[in-house]
């Protein structure tokens, strides 16, 4: 993949990982989660996670015109085991 190319992921009932190659930048520009639970946007290193967007909601939780750089050792992590998830963005470096 190069600059500009679209990233996106799926999950169906599951915890969602977006972690870009060695040296690959991304920034998210939208995630949404079907939930009836409360479902989180994380900045994540392996350890340690911190929400970026958090929501609670009955039905679908969206964030929309979101920016959220991403890196190899900073990466996206989406909603819980009970839950959809997905996002999409652009590849920047």
């Amino acid at each position: 993949m190069v600059a500009g190319d679209v990233v996106s992921g799926l999950s169906i009932a599951a915890v969602l990982d977006f972690q870009p190659a060695a040296g690959v930048e991304c920034v998210i520009t939208m995630c949404c989660a079907n939930t009836t639970v409360g479902v989180g946007a994380t900045l994540y290193d392996g350890v340690t996670q911190s929400y970026v967007l958090y929501a609670v909601a009955s039905g679908m939780a969206g964030y929309p015109n979101m920016k959220f750089f991403v890196t190899n050792t900073r990466w996206l992590r989406l909603g819980d085991a009970a839950v959809n998830n997905a996002f999409t963005g652009i590849q920047t470096k």
